[in-house]
């Protein structure tokens, strides 16, 4: 069943048609520009966590790549999802 948006709907509509156009665009460009890169300043680090994981002991965290956040490719914006758990209750 198919909800219903009123007035709203041509306009949800054209962004959703649109939106993957825009979305491929935006990614191509990024490709080709220079990334962020790691720097450590003083005592603080700074590293691009984008599709790692890592270990300290028995916790383990891993990051997904960029993930599009928003409805309708309103470009609200990206975020990171990161999972963190500790091996041994994996383990058990």
């Amino acid at each position: 069943m198919a909800k219903e948006y009123g007035d709203y709907q041509p306009r949800k509509d054209q962004l959703l048609g649109k939106g993957p156009a825009w979305c491929k665009k935006l990614a191509l460009g990024w490709q080709g520009e220079e990334r962020i890169s790691e720097a450590k300043l003083k005592d603080l680090g700074v590293q691009i966590c984008d599709g790692r994981t890592s270990q300290e002991g028995s916790t383990f965290i891993r990051f997904t790549e960029l993930m599009f956040h928003g409805i309708e490719f309103d470009r609200v914006g990206w975020v990171i999802v990161y999972d963190h758990h500790l091996l041994r209750d994996v383990r058990e």
